[in-house]
């Protein structure tokens, strides 16, 4: 389910749960969650990378 569907699911015109999520949005805590999720989604695919060898130096 989209997003946007479960909100309009949960809130009321007016109501006190439409009122907070607002108030997040104006705080900017979309954009937060969004760069939130890009940041785990690339540190992910930098500890997938497999590891280099180890340097042995020969004897």
């Amino acid at each position: 389910m989209h997003p946007a569907e479960l909100k309009d699911r949960v809130t009321s015109a007016g109501g006190t749960t439409i009122a907070g999520i607002a108030c997040l949005e104006e705080l900017g805590l979309r954009s937060a969650l969004i760069e939130a999720v890009r940041t785990a989604s690339s540190r992910s695919r930098e500890l997938g990378k497999p590891s280099p060898p180890p340097n042995n130096p020969t004897p």
